[in-house]
């Protein structure tokens, strides 16, 4: 999935053929920023209609942190709510008017779409970006032309040692979801454990579930447990699906633990399929002191990240 264009024809923008969808993103744009920053911007995209040298355009890219801000972007406009209808994947709520900015001139730069040059182009554009750069590159990348041929940019989010680069690809970011293979996804999901950062970000993780994530995330809780170390309870929903029978006795700890851990555990054997769940929970429900205080959970969103 990139940009949604489809059905519709562009129109000039200083000189530029914006599809519909970019001319929404602009709109949005031009009810948040100053004066000052809309002429840059204007100057900017004037200058984009002709040609345009990578590292020019580079250096405009960069110089956006001084004409946008750092403050959320507001959705609440009309623009913003005709961009999110042809932009459903998207919530730009998490986006900053500078990210936004930055999104918007990488979308708008005219050899961007020529796949042979993307890559390198952006493998460049990354290279010398600063933390502010990547997090906006690595929110982009759904929206870019052949986003599936995208992996490798990614893939530095992935391997950073840098939280915020790795969270503006694992949260509300919808690329992980819509392009990463199987395994690439599992280390994903790991890796948010790993930095202790919560999984319910993570844009439909409910619709990536597989019985190999399920396994390494009982192998990690085991892990945990023989270290003394407590986990995260919001991985239990990526396990419910696929519990076996002989995987009860790992959730027997969760009813004796946080309210977080007694949610997972009651709502993990609520939503499973295995026969002797609804008998266990029923079981160890009924061994609770009364003064226990359990409110049932609505959803895994309801569920703290309690470690």
């Amino acid at each position: 999935m990139s940009l949604n264009t489809q059905g519709t024809s562009g129109s000039q923008l200083h000189g530029l053929a914006l599809e519909p969808s970019l001319l929404s993103l602009h709109a949005c744009l031009l009810e948040v920023l100053p004066d000052a920053s809309k002429n840059w911007l204007g100057q900017t995209l004037r200058k984009m209609s002709g040609t345009m040298p990578d590292n020019i355009f580079a250096l405009h890219f960069s110089a956006a942190c001084r004409y946008g801000t750092k403050s959320p972007l507001d959705t609440t406009n009309p623009n913003a709510q005709v961009w999110l209808a042809q932009n459903p994947d998207f919530n730009p709520l998490f986006w900053s008017v500078q990210e936004t900015l930055r999104i918007f001139l990488l979308l708008c730069y005219k050899p961007l779409p020529k796949q042979e040059n993307t890559a390198s182009f952006l493998q460049n554009l990354y290279q010398s970006a600063d933390l502010s750069e990547a997090i906006a590159l690595q929110k982009s990348l759904a929206l870019l032309p052949h986003p599936g041929s995208m992996l490798f940019l990614a893939g530095e989010a992935l391997r950073s040692s840098c939280e915020s680069i790795f969270l503006a690809l694992a949260h509300y970011n919808p690329y992980p979801y819509l392009f990463f293979p199987e395994e690439t996804w599992n280390q994903m999901i790991l890796k948010t454990l790993f930095i202790n950062a919560s999984l319910q970000p993570i844009y439909k993780k409910e619709k990536r579930h597989n019985p190999k994530l399920a396994q390494m995330l009982m192998d990690y809780v085991r892990e945990r447990r023989a270290a003394g170390r407590p986990h995260n309870p919001q991985l239990w929903q990526f396990v419910a699906p696929y519990l076996q029978a002989s995987d009860l006795p790992m959730l027997t700890p969760l009813f004796t633990g946080t309210k977080s851990e007694l949610q997972a555990a009651v709502l993990a054997l609520h939503t499973s399929s295995l026969p002797e769940a609804q008998g266990y929970l029923a079981e160890h429900l009924g061994s609770l002191q009364p003064s226990t205080s359990l409110s049932p959970p609505v959803s895994w969103e309801s569920i703290d990240n309690e470690t």
